[in-house]
């Protein structure tokens, strides 16, 4: 997946083999085909700033912009012995859409034109003589679901705990084209069973096994209600594309607590996320939940006697 309107989007990717001697190559072209989801003409206008990467990251050739559907890169390009990786980035234009494929595509002996070995001085007609593609790119907003996870399961649990686990929450940015940044998550707290908002304490969400709302940021209810406010530490919290986030949500269980207590969310919450480069504002998927009911009861005793 991929985004538009940030610069190096991966487009399409190449692999050459060298074999003799170093080749360079005077004139190497690329078609472009966008594969439209909206039925709408885009064409090769709709990629600005197309570079010609080559390994280690360096620019060999570009930038150029895109003319007719096609890319095409001047030299020479030189290329070494044995085996090397090219890859095509761009900037995507707006006229795409959510959707929309590409592919990038070269018929290198008619493509990759006036090659030859400096060494020999011998011309090389570079091979094969059929159409390599590439493969495919998705254009992708950025876009991220929020849920909860069903574990842990509803349950009944001692009071005078600490960190103890009521909650786990999906950040699935995995049909992304960007990565997602929040800076803060409101979250759905409910309170039952004659148990008091106030039964909770030193609330916290975790990534793993750390904290990420820590010192001010750390939530110590006194009411309950849909959308209470989670702020991440630092500049807040990135869930790369193509990948999920599960948070942990953690709280102290004082020993005076009762009740039931559920952890979960609202899609009245209206939480804020964006592009963590573009700064465009993503699109959320909000997937409400209750959350699992924890019903905290005082510890037991029992008594030993002597039977008469």
């Amino acid at each position: 997946n991929i985004a538009i309107g940030l610069p190096d989007q991966p487009i399409g990717g190449f692999a050459v083999t060298v074999a003799g001697e170093p080749i360079s190559v005077r004139r190497i072209s690329f078609n472009l085909n966008v594969g439209n989801s909206t039925g709408d003409a885009d064409n090769g206008t709709s990629f600005d700033q197309i570079k010609l990467i080559g390994p280690g990251g360096q620019m060999l050739a570009g930038p150029v912009d895109a003319r007719s559907q096609s890319a095409a890169f001047t030299g020479p390009i030189v290329l070494p012995v044995g085996y090397t990786s090219l890859k095509l980035v761009a900037t995507l234009a707006p006229s795409l859409d959510n959707n929309d494929t590409i592919t990038v595509s070269t018929k290198p002996d008619v493509d990759w034109k006036v090659a030859w070995a400096p060494q020999s001085g011998q011309k090389v007609v570079p091979a094969p003589a059929s159409t390599v593609t590439s493969n495919t790119m998705t254009v992708k907003a950025a876009v991220v679901s929020i849920s909860v996870s069903p574990s842990p399961i509803s349950q009944t649990v001692l009071a005078g705990q600490t960190q103890f686990t009521f909650a786990n929450y999906i950040l699935d940015a995995s049909a992304s084209g960007e990565d997602i940044k929040f800076t803060n998550l409101p979250l759905k707290y409910t309170v039952g069973g004659g148990g008091l908002a106030t039964g909770l304490t030193n609330c916290q969400l975790y990534n793993g096994a750390t904290s990420i709302t820590t010192g001010s940021n750390v939530v110590n209810p006194t009411t309950a209600g849909p959308s209470l406010m989670f702020t991440f530490d630092g500049t807040g919290l990135i869930v790369p594309k193509g990948t999920a986030k599960f948070l942990a949500l953690k709280c102290d269980i004082p020993a005076t607590t009762t009740g039931t207590y559920a952890w979960g969310y609202d899609v009245s919450s209206n939480p804020v996320a964006f592009g963590a480069t573009s700064g465009q504002s993503a699109t959320i998927i909000e997937n409400g939940s209750m959350g699992q009911t924890v019903t905290i009861v005082q510890p037991g005793q029992y008594f030993v006697t002597d039977d008469s």
